[in-house]
């Protein structure tokens, strides 16, 4: 199961709680729905992330990377990360 895929099926669990579970009516747990369904309808609103370079070799011991777009440049040593980094 992909990760959408169990995004989708939380959210459709929540949405649908009260048909499984009728016997629900703390408010805390009904916060705690709306926390956890607002955080996974997010989550699965967020484009797919896309490549940005490729390793293409390795030479004297360091990496040879190519970026997928060629009109994109980047400089010698410029930090790739493997998901977004946060503004700090």
């Amino acid at each position: 199961m992909t990760k959408d895929e169990a995004l989708k099926q939380g959210v459709e669990a929540l949405e649908n709680i009260d048909r499984w579970l009728p016997t629900i009516g703390q408010k805390g747990l009904r916060d705690y729905e709306a926390d956890a369904l607002a955080a996974m309808k997010e989550a699965l609103a967020q484009p797919a992330q896309e490549p940005v370079a490729r390793v293409t070799g390795v030479s004297f011991g360091r990496f040879i990377v190519e970026p997928l777009n060629p009109a994109m440049v980047l400089p010698v040593g410029m930090a790739l990360y493997s998901s977004p980094q946060g503004n700090k």
